[in-house]
């Protein structure tokens, strides 16, 4: 892409505004070649970023490992948030075991966790029967400086 002209947008405002039409035309190819490569972007993201509303839904743990596994793939990485929504999905399926597992991977891997991903973690433990582990994960949220809140404290104490 090209530089704007300047001196067109002074001549135009100097002149009262009389050639701030062929300032929108040379202004409009910009944005034409903008809408071009974002057009270009959404035809090639997946389809299950399209629709919001429908992320969190799967038929099978198969289809959310698919996901996590292209998720890891990308660069840059997808944000905690987006992880934890596919955690919360699966826990939803009450693959406890699975989400624990994934955790692990997301560490290895970088991820940074945050307030709501270490309680999703620390209710799988509970679940699990695993309530040692749930209070090692509050010991690790108090030492990297994530809060914990209510419902952190909750779910270990119904994990007792």
């Amino acid at each position: 892409m090209g530089k704007l002209d300047s001196s067109l947008l002074l001549h135009s405002i100097v002149n009262g505004g009389r050639n701030l039409s062929s300032f929108h035309y040379s202004f409009a190819r910009y944005f034409n070649t903008v809408s071009n490569h974002m057009e270009t972007l959404s035809e090639n993201s997946m389809s299950f970023w399209r629709n919001p509303k429908t992320y969190h839904r799967f038929d099978n743990v198969d289809d959310a490992l698919t996901l996590f596994n292209e998720m890891i793939e990308q660069h840059p990485k997808r944000s905690i948030v987006e992880f934890t929504k596919l955690l919360a999905a699966l826990v939803r399926m009450r693959h406890y075991a699975t989400v624990v597992s994934l955790c692990s991977q997301m560490e290895l891997l970088g991820v940074s966790h945050n307030d709501y991903s270490f309680n999703i973690l620390i209710n799988c433990f509970c679940q699990l029967g695993g309530i040692d582990s749930g209070f090692s994960v509050l010991v690790k949220m108090l030492k990297l400086g994530v809060k914990p809140d209510v419902v952190t404290f909750s779910t270990l104490i119904k994990g007792l």
